[in-house]
């Protein structure tokens, strides 16, 4: 479950970086060519670069309910929960929008409001 959430919170910087890069008028392929390229960090960059959503190792749905299992845990154990619910948030409003069955990089769309949040 730690790795997990580490996993999760690592993606978290993934996405917001993608946006910083966007901001910028940097490619995200660039900033996915900045990370070792077996990181799964740099696969998810590489994803949200080509806006590549299908075919999913693990759904959306999956890694919510995986997270769901992290929130039930902090809540049981009296641990801060901060950070899986701002995850869980993003992941709820992109699952709301019909993208459960969509890979994890397309929190990224929520993030860059283009999927109607």
């Amino acid at each position: 479950m730690a790795l997990l959430s580490h996993q999760l919170a690592y993606y978290l910087g993934v996405w917001h970086g993608a946006r910083v890069c966007e901001s910028e008028g940097l490619g995200i392929d660039l900033f996915a060519s900045l990370l070792p390229p077996q990181d799964p960090a740099a696969h998810l960059a590489r994803r949200i670069s080509e806006h590549d959503y299908d075919q999913p190792g693990a759904t959306l749905e999956v890694w919510n309910a995986a997270l769901d299992r992290i929130l039930e845990q902090a809540q049981t154990n009296k641990i801060n929960q901060e950070i899986p619910e701002l995850i869980s948030s993003l992941f709820r409003r992109a699952i709301a929008l019909g993208h459960g069955h969509r890979d994890i990089a397309t929190v990224i769309e929520v993030l860059r409001g283009s999927l109607g949040t």
